[in-house]
């Protein structure tokens, strides 16, 4: 068996990535990488949060229960993919109540999830009965994405600090 030195092992090696072609690389931002995981975190935080104010007995001890966390990570590369604060707050009620990724909870914290993504862009959703019967029937599947986005659109308005 023959010792091969480093150096000779780094000739080899570039004459072989020369031949092979040379690939970029995906790389993946830090940034990026810290906003994903702050979405995450965030999510969690109000599914939590909407659990623990609920004073619902039968939801003691399920504050963070979740059945998908595949679900949460897809949810978070959707919302980082959207245009603007809307659509990513369709994106946020669409996701959470239609995939279920919470075993408690999951109409509400996609309410709270989108109200927190609108205020984030300056808008305001009211918390009213036509709001709950709205995210009642996004989450039986009478609406789809687009059209949470267009009902979005049509029942905001913009904060006034």
């Amino acid at each position: 068996m023959k010792t091969i030195r480093n150096g000779e092992a780094n000739r080899m090696l570039g004459k072989l990535k020369g031949l092979l072609g040379r690939k970029k690389q995906p790389v993946a931002s830090f940034n990026s990488f810290d906003a994903y995981k702050r979405c995450r975190r965030n999510i969690m935080r109000i599914h939590h949060m909407v659990i623990v104010t609920s004073g619902e007995e039968r939801e003691i001890g399920l504050e963070d229960a979740v059945i998908s966390t595949a679900a949460i990570d897809g949810l978070c590369d959707r919302i980082m993919d959207c245009p603007d604060w809307i659509s990513k707050a369709a994106m946020a009620i669409d996701y959470i109540a239609n995939f279920h990724p919470f075993v408690e909870g999951n109409k509400r914290t996609s309410f709270e999830l989108a109200v927190r993504l609108l205020r984030n862009g300056g808008l305001e959703l009211d918390d009213n009965h036509e709001t709950y019967l709205f995210i009642r029937d996004v989450a039986s599947g009478m609406y789809d994405r687009e059209e949470v986005e267009e009902w979005l659109r049509r029942n905001t308005h913009v904060s006034i600090p």
